[in-house]
């Protein structure tokens, strides 16, 4: 896990977005950014990470408006983190 607070920068700005590969020692395309938040995932993919969007249909609460669709920069849609898992071929 990378933290933006460790790198003393926040998700939008692209220092988060550029330090993980280069943390971990890849390319940035090799790196799957996951979150059910599409800016967050927008600004991923602006950096050249492929992107995994999650949907929390709850998240504000049961009986509000859903998660928003993921955009065109998402490579993968899943409805949970073990629907991530499989589409992903992972053992669960």
């Amino acid at each position: 896990v990378i933290s933006c607070e460790m790198l003393d920068a926040y998700k939008l700005e692209p220092l988060p977005y550029r330090e993980a590969p280069r943390l971990l020692q890849v390319e940035a395309e090799e790196v799957l950014m996951v979150a059910a938040h599409r800016l967050d995932l927008e600004a991923g993919h602006r950096e050249g990470l492929r992107t995994a969007f999650i949907h929390r249909p709850t998240e504000w609460g049961v009986g509000t408006t859903p998660t928003p669709e993921a955009g065109d920069f998402v490579d993968i849609e899943a409805r949970d983190l073990n629907d991530l898992a499989d589409r992903l071929g992972c053992d669960t």
